[in-house]
């Protein structure tokens, strides 16, 4: 057990247990050890850290807490990146179970909190399921720009790509969207519509973003890509059997717009 490890132990009573107020100092010093560790201690050593955090109920939390939880989804988020470059380079990787689990677990704790901190370090984890997409969308007008500007910036194979355009199909229907938030979704819908964006998948999800939006230029040009084969082929796209599937997919997507 390393040093990290032993400290943390030994903490372990005394920050589960009900504490007289007291010892309410010496609570915020052990949470001050715990953020430490987060930041610097091995995969095993945060995990104990996490483990902790996860006993401490939220309104007894001191703030460097959720900094210290941010960096960690932020660290994690670099250990994904680098781990799908070495994929693509061919190298044997070791299994990421463990880290795949453990990344659940901290984004689970994260949720607890209902402050916009956590927002821009969740958005590389849209991609991870409908969980992270409720978090974020509940934010509503708040969390608009800063989706808009992952959106725009992510490579059409990333893998939350998919996650935030259906993050922001769903934050056209928030409470008191401004139409600046509006008219910045209708942009990320345009820019995924005038480019090659494989995988198919992200496409179809720009296409019902598209959609989604009501902007009559927007509706247009998916009528085209359903209608004309040339407007696919505008976007790079000459294989016919793709020309084909991509306007049965814009075409399957006007049908219930249509009705």
């Amino acid at each position: 057990m390393t040093t990290f490890s032993v400290q943390l132990a030994a903490s372990i009573a005394l920050i589960l247990n009900v504490v007289p107020a007291s010892l309410g100092a010496q609570v915020q010093v052990e949470q001050a050890e715990i953020a430490k560790v987060l930041a610097k201690g091995t995969l095993e050593d945060r995990m104990t850290a996490h483990r902790l955090i996860r006993q401490i109920p939220v309104s007894q939390r001191q703030p460097y807490i959720l900094t210290a939880l941010t960096q960690e989804l932020d660290r994690l988020d670099q250990y994904l990146r680098e781990r799908r470059l070495a994929i693509a380079r061919g190298e044997p990787l070791e299994s990421a179970e463990e880290v795949g689990e453990y990344i659940f677990s901290v984004i689970q704790v994260v949720s607890d909190y209902k402050d916009p901190a956590i927002i821009r370090p969740l958005l590389p984890f849209l991609g991870t399921g409908s969980n992270v997409i409720n978090l974020i969308v509940a934010f509503g007008d708040t969390a608009v720009q800063q989706v808009v500007d992952f959106a725009g910036t992510a490579s059409a194979d990333d893998p939350g790509l998919l996650g935030t355009l259906l993050a922001l199909e769903r934050l056209l229907v928030s409470p008191a969207l401004s139409e600046d938030s509006r008219q910045s979704i209708i942009k990320v819908a345009d820019q995924r519509l005038m480019e090659n964006q494989p995988p198919l998948g992200v496409l179809d999800r720009a296409i019902a973003l598209a959609l989604a939006t009501g902007d009559s230029a927007l509706l247009t040009k998916v009528w085209s890509l359903a209608n004309d084969p040339v407007a696919v082929q505008n976007l790079g796209i000459t294989d016919p059997s793709l020309v084909t599937r991509i306007q049965q997919m814009a075409a399957s997507r006007l049908a219930p717009a249509r009705r």
